[in-house]
């Protein structure tokens, strides 16, 4: 009959209270350990390896058997960070930033302009020619939206690929599930209320990143 490798108690596997687990690659007699027994062994240090590692065979403990304490970044060291976080700076730039570049289009259309259609076709001093669309103003706004939504998604994947146990993340996910239908929505308008539902979804970026604090802790009291 196996024993715990701690107590030294031999137990039958299928004991439901406290249960006989095989969380790592150890054989013999340092298979099967507690759940109570691991537990006590892992708590004494959360922020060492022996929280995650199995100091026999040197494994990484199954996260389908084993809980692990998630390690929740401190983002407000990084002042970048910490301005990505505040949900009016970033929009209130995307938008400065919009309005100068269609600002520069326009102050160069007017200087001489000849009016074919949508097209509009201005003459510097030297005689360059430019043709500008009405389209390029539509093009900035979604350039802009795109490198917008670029740096959150590529920020927020790296925080997720740190998660320890991502199917009990995924679990506490869905009590947020609001904020990605609630997105959805609001991006389905973005074709006919291009400045107002762009605002929103800036607006909105930062609070994933936000929730994601929240369903680490979330895990970690749980535990």
């Amino acid at each position: 009959m196996p024993e715990c490798r701690f107590c030294l108690v031999d137990e039958k596997i299928g004991n439901t209270d406290n249960p006989l687990l095989s969380p790592c690659k150890c054989k013999g007699s340092a298979e099967f350990v507690h759940v109570e027994c691991l537990e006590k062994w892992r708590s004494t240090d959360t922020t060492s390896k022996q929280h995650y590692i199995c100091p026999v065979c040197n494994t990484k403990y199954n996260s389908d058997l084993v809980l692990f304490k998630e390690i929740v970044p401190d983002l407000q060291r990084s002042f970048t960070i910490k301005l990505m976080l505040n949900p009016l700076i970033i929009p209130l730039l995307i938008n400065y930033l919009y309005l100068c570049l269609v600002s520069e289009s326009t102050s160069i259309m007017l200087c001489n302009m000849k009016k074919n259609e949508t097209n509009y076709i201005c003459q510097y001093d030297k005689g360059i020619e430019y043709a500008y669309n009405t389209e390029y103003f539509y093009i900035y706004y979604y350039a802009l939206q795109i490198l917008h939504t670029s740096v959150y998604t590529g920020l927020y994947c790296a925080l997720f690929s740190n998660v320890e146990s991502k199917r009990r993340y995924l679990r506490h996910s869905l009590k947020f599930i609001y904020l990605p239908l609630f997105h959805l929505i609001n991006i389905s308008f973005i074709q006919r209320y291009m400045i107002l539902s762009g605002t929103i979804h800036q607006f909105l970026m930062p609070f994933y990143i936000k929730r994601h604090i929240d369903i680490l802790k979330s895990m970690n009291d749980k535990l």
